[in-house]
């Protein structure tokens, strides 16, 4: 992947990728915060291969209400597995349970 492309798709912002009701979720549960240490996060581990979105999702078992970022990842497995350690070792020292419970991670590969 390109330097320049990388840096494209680094530079979003998590509000230019949110839906209404994405936004009206954050707001009700106090997430905001958290979705920006997030995007932060991610962006700085993974090898985005095109901009994230945050979509939100229900449990079908539970019926609770979750944020999921889904991205496409480059790399290879090992590349990206040490990268999703690395990045979840720091959103748990960042983000308490509560916000850790309501925004989950998914990611395809390239």
């Amino acid at each position: 992947m390109s330097t320049l492309r990388a840096n494209r798709f680094q530079a979003k912002s998590p509000a230019s990728i949110q839906t209404p009701a994405v936004m009206s979720f954050c707001n009700t549960n106090g997430l905001s915060d958290y979705l920006t240490i997030a995007a932060d996060l991610f962006r700085r581990h993974f090898e985005l291969q095109s901009p994230f979105e945050w979509r939100l999702q229900e449990d079908m078992d539970s019926g609770d209400q979750y944020l999921e970022l889904h991205a496409l990842v480059g790399g290879g497995m090992t590349q990206v597995l040490e990268a999703y350690d690395k990045f979840t070792g720091e959103w748990i020292k960042q983000a308490p349970a509560s916000a850790r419970q309501r925004i989950r991670f998914t990611y395809s590969l390239a």
